[in-house]
């Protein structure tokens, strides 16, 4: 059990900090002031004070972390933040361009160059369509 949570914390922790480098090199969300780069982190629980506890340096420990959260419950936590990071990209960059949509392309396996081309049309046509309406966030 140990070694799991480790493992867990160990995702976490590197999701933790490459979301919140993408939050750093992102300009929209470097052009709000502090308070609302806070309330965006807080709305999606990516605040240092919402961070799950994970605790193995014993066994009591352990079963610390595993009454404060769940193997599964931390698990999907650290699935979701990905998406979490997005969100908070999503809305600092609607704080300042209302009008903006967010555009999904589509998702498939590229095995040649070939395949990559199609793709690549296919999404070029789908961002000159959609930003036509206004500003996009891909």
């Amino acid at each position: 059990m140990r070694e799991e949570l480790n493992q867990i914390k160990k995702s976490f922790d590197d999701n933790w900090e490459a979301g919140g480098e993408r939050l750093r090199n992102d300009s929209n969300f470097q052009q709000l002031e502090q308070d609302q780069r806070h309330e965006l982190r807080l709305s999606q629980q990516l605040v240092e004070g919402a961070k799950p506890l994970i605790e193995v340096e014993n066994t009591a420990a352990v079963l610390k972390s595993l009454n404060a959260n769940g193997i599964s419950a931390l698990r999907d936590r650290v699935a979701a933040m990905p998406s979490r990071f997005d969100k908070v990209m999503f809305e600092s960059a609607k704080l300042l361009e209302p009008e903006v949509e967010e555009v999904s392309l589509p998702s498939r396996m590229l095995k040649t160059d070939d395949d990559i081309q199609e793709w690549l049309k296919e999404a070029e046509k789908i961002l000159q369509a959609k930003i036509k309406r206004g500003p996009v966030i891909v």
